[in-house]
């Protein structure tokens, strides 16, 4: 599987098909939360959530994933359909994630 690095400012697609993320790099954020999706959008009509809405630490740092997700594990958190994750607040920050299709 391709890895891949994703910068995003604001709610967005990351990938399309299956994968996983496995870590979020938080550059700076003001009062941002984050939430992640198995989903095209960021719906529950639209898909699952994958990670619920978390408030990522300091600023030019690993955002906190749950326990056994995330840098320097194994277990990621896996998406079948789609990669869409929601933010609120302003957030500059950088998915890596692993797979076959990707924008």
């Amino acid at each position: 599987m391709a890895s891949k690095s994703i910068r995003f400012t604001g709610s967005t697609a990351i990938a399309t098909g299956p994968g996983s993320l496995e870590h979020i790099y938080v550059g700076t954020h003001t009062g941002a939360t984050i939430k992640v999706w198995d989903a095209t959008s960021g719906s529950l009509e639209a898909g699952t959530v994958i990670l619920g809405s978390f408030t990522p630490g300091a600023t030019g740092s690993y955002a906190a994933l749950p326990s056994g997700i995330g840098k320097d594990v194994d277990v990621y958190a896996k998406f079948d359909t789609a990669l869409y994750i929601t933010v609120s607040g302003t957030i500059d920050a950088t998915a890596y994630i692993n797979g076959d299709s990707m924008r």
